[in-house]
């Protein structure tokens, strides 16, 4: 089973630095833009650039307009890949529409089949959809993901690879819940030990029935001896040691 690659079918680009507006229909098989320097090809790469995601800047937008307008529509069948980016497409659709606007207020806006998205969708969208050849650019065949693409699809084993995958998948679900049923059952006993400290407490301290009544009222007791204490210091000074005590008292009724 042969790879296909999404095609690119139309491109159109507006208020991209010295662009006014461009559009383009690509046909089948090998489609070519040449001319001389100057005129404008690097800045056809820039705008499939910010097609794939790449950083944009106010400065891109052509003087004298709010905003800069790059849209694209690819051919071919990425439902998985949207899926997973939460995208919808309509069924039996093969098109892909991509638009993005870089406004000069930095209110930037991404549209993935006329649904909002993001930068980041785009980065993830983008290798799937076209590669961008030349100095320092990431190259998708550098991808060890679409490399086993390839090789899947070369070896014609790609349903063999998608039960492989599966398998792969419930055996790190397996392996989860196996760790989380070890840990549990760690905490377990780790609440057993604990349990059995307490027990082994209480028994040295032998309870008797009623005892926690009778220890609530030497609380009482205990936390109130300093009101005792004091009140007694007073009774005593009133009796034997202030001036006016009633030994005193006693004294000077006696004399008299």
């Amino acid at each position: 089973m042969a790879y296909k690659r999404p095609m690119l079918r139309f491109l159109r680009v507006r208020n991209l630095a010295l662009i006014d507006q461009l559009e383009f229909h690509f046909k089948e098989r090998f489609n070519l833009l040449s001319g001389e320097t100057g005129a404008g090809k690097s800045m056809i790469v820039d705008a499939l650039g910010l097609l794939a995601g790449s950083k944009a800047s106010t400065d891109m937008v052509r003087t004298g307009e709010t905003r800069a307008v790059v849209e694209a529509v690819f051919e071919g069948d990425l439902k998985s890949e949207l899926d997973r980016l939460g995208l919808d497409c309509d069924p039996g659709s093969t098109e892909i529409i991509i638009r993005r606007e870089i406004a000069s207020d930095d209110r930037n806006r991404v549209f993935i089949n006329n649904q909002p998205s993001t930068v980041s969708a785009l980065r993830e969208l983008a290798p799937s959809l076209l590669d961008i050849h030349g100095q320092h650019e990431q190259q998708s065949l550098l991808d060890i993901s679409k490399q086993l693409i390839l090789i899947d699809a070369y070896a014609d084993s790609t349903v063999l690879a998608a039960k492989v995958r599966d398998l792969f998948t419930t055996l790190q679900a397996t392996e989860a819940e196996l760790s989380a049923l070890t840990a549990e059952h760690a905490r377990k006993l780790e609440r057993l030990d604990f349990l059995t400290f307490q027990q082994d407490e209480i028994e040295k301290c032998d309870p008797k029935p009623g005892e926690t009544e009778l220890l609530r009222e030497k609380i009482d007791v205990l936390s109130n001896a300093g009101k005792l204490l004091d009140a007694a210091r007073q009774t005593y000074e009133t009796l034997y040691e202030s001036e006016s005590s009633v030994l005193s008292q006693l004294h000077s009724f006696s004399a008299c």
